[in-house]
């Protein structure tokens, strides 16, 4: 699958932006890395989503949410669970939400499922981490996960659905303006 025609995509059915940035550079013994970054930037519900797609360099994915709030919305954190530490200790579930607030532990639970990236993680090597921060008057969220992995960028509409899931729960939950 061509990752610039299915972000391309993505973004014509946002109604977002696509920039691309194509260049290589020095690598060792005289190579050139070739780097490509894919930077998307949808806005949902008023709340911008920029996403970075890093080819060639870091292999990586970096969606950050801010939503622009008047009120406190706790944190949380989802973390991911290792292989061997699933074997170890045989656990059935690939990740762990961190959360003081049940009710929102429990939604984002149900927005993970939702949108199957529990079964991602399952059938994968996704392993996001993604955590929220909330500043005077902006609530963020940053998911950072690896690019290595079989459908990586098959598995975005399911990604960025989540991320609109996140924004659209948080906003009715807390009565974010």
């Amino acid at each position: 699958m061509d990752p610039e025609k299915e972000l391309q995509r993505i973004c014509d059915k946002n109604n977002g932006e696509l920039i691309v940035e194509d260049f290589r550079v020095d690598g060792d013994y005289g190579s050139k890395i070739h780097i490509v970054k894919y930077r998307l930037y949808i806005i949902h519900n008023e709340a911008t989503i920029a996403i970075v797609y890093d080819f060639g360099n870091s292999d990586t994915a970096d969606f950050k949410l801010q939503i622009p709030t008047n009120t406190t919305v706790p944190d949380f954190h989802i973390s991911s669970i290792d292989h061997l530490t699933k074997l170890v200790l045989f656990k059935s579930q690939n990740w762990k939400i961190h959360c003081k607030e049940p009710h929102l532990k429990e939604k984002i639970e149900q927005l993970f499922k939702k949108y199957k990236l529990d079964q991602l993680m399952q059938d994968t090597a996704f392993e996001p981490t993604i955590k929220s921060t909330t500043s005077k008057e902006t609530y963020t969220i940053h998911s950072i996960f690896s690019l290595n992995f079989e459908q990586n960028t098959k598995s975005i509409t399911s990604i960025i659905e989540f991320h609109k899931g996140l924004i659209d729960m948080i906003k009715e939950k807390y009565h974010v303006h």
